[in-house]
């Protein structure tokens, strides 16, 4: 059983950074959006020396989170050959997960550029370089192990005319696969992605990102995208409100678990998705499995940048975990 995932690859560079500071280069708190290559190369120069580079991307940090929990995990991705893009392939391989990329180009890994303020908010700047150009040839050198695969993870970050095409391929080799489509990032004024969303098994994205989704598709709410697509799950990440999991009828609210000390939002909705899809795939209810990314997601809020350190194991069983939080009503 495995879990594939086409996402977008990034290297983040995590910079702790005032809010004063942020606000001269032209930046609020909890910004996150796509800037010209030229500036992001300019900042990613400046701040180099005072941050760190992290492998990051939601796909991958989701596969992560998979792996951690101890889940069979192929990644599909086009990066550089570029120190960061070397980066971000040792990264995967040293969590157990498949990645053969196929690297033709010496410089353009996608690169995000993340401020982190005292209070632990993030502000993301990106720009995807040669990672927007992901297709069929890069799916086909891993194909096989898509016949095996359980979910296929993807997100929104890619030119939809042309990622048609190569999320189509790869569905082609994944028989038994459900389609989880991740919003990350998305914005208003993407129509199209209608397809995208009828196509989706599953769905998840933050408040922000369903509010953006519901206005280009015409609807008030989440619940009313349920009633237009009562088969397809919709998950919808609140912060500290907890979760809202959608499926025809059925809604339910999950709550956060607590966390000490918030050190980084970086990747906890990513972490989110992937304990939400690892329980999905291996026969959870819809709560246990929200319950399972919530738990997940509270374990990267504990730590700098979107993945755990490489020797950590997440514990899967759920009686365990609500065994270890016995204040919290689950």
């Amino acid at each position: 059983m495995t879990i594939a995932s086409l996402c977008l690859p990034f290297v983040d560079l995590h910079v702790n950074i005032t809010k004063d500071e942020l606000h001269e280069l032209g930046f609020e708190v909890g910004d996150d959006q796509m800037i010209h290559y030229e500036l992001l190369s300019t900042l990613v120069e400046h701040y180099k020396d005072q941050g760190t580079m992290i492998p990051g991307g939601a796909g991958a940090n989701s596969l992560a989170t998979i792996s951690a929990l101890g889940g069979k995990t192929v990644y599909f991705g086009k990066v550089a050959g570029d120190a960061t893009g070397d980066a971000f392939t040792g990264d995967l391989r040293a969590r157990g997960i498949q990645y053969n990329p196929l690297v033709h180009h010496p410089e353009g890994t996608p690169t995000c550029l993340i401020f982190i303020t005292p209070d632990g908010e993030r502000t993301m700047l990106f720009n995807p370089g040669l990672g927007e150009t992901l297709g069929i040839h890069d799916v086909q050198v891993n194909e096989g192990f898509l016949e095996k695969a359980k979910i296929l993870l993807t997100g929104l970050a890619y030119p939809m005319k042309d990622f048609k095409h190569t999320i189509d391929y790869a569905r082609g080799k994944a028989p038994n696969a459900k389609l989880a489509l991740t919003l990350q990032t998305y914005a208003q004024g993407q129509p199209e992605v209608g397809y995208f969303i009828r196509e989706a098994d599953i769905v998840i994205g933050s408040e922000k990102e369903f509010e953006n989704l519901c206005h280009d598709l015409r609807a008030k709410s989440v619940a009313e995208l349920t009633d237009r697509q009562p088969n397809i799950i919709f998950a919808r990440t609140m912060g500290p409100q907890g979760a809202e999991i959608y499926l025809g009828g059925y809604q339910e609210t999950v709550p956060v678990f607590p966390v000490e000390k918030i050190v980084d939002t970086t990747g906890a909705g990513d972490a989110w998705a992937g304990g939400f899809l690892y329980g999905l795939a291996y026969g959870r209810s819809l709560y246990d499995s929200a319950l399972l990314g919530s738990y997940c997601a509270a374990q990267i809020l504990e730590h700098t940048a979107g993945r755990l350190p490489f020797s950590t194991q997440l514990n899967s069983n759920l009686s365990d975990i609500k065994d270890a939080y016995p204040k919290l009503t689950l």
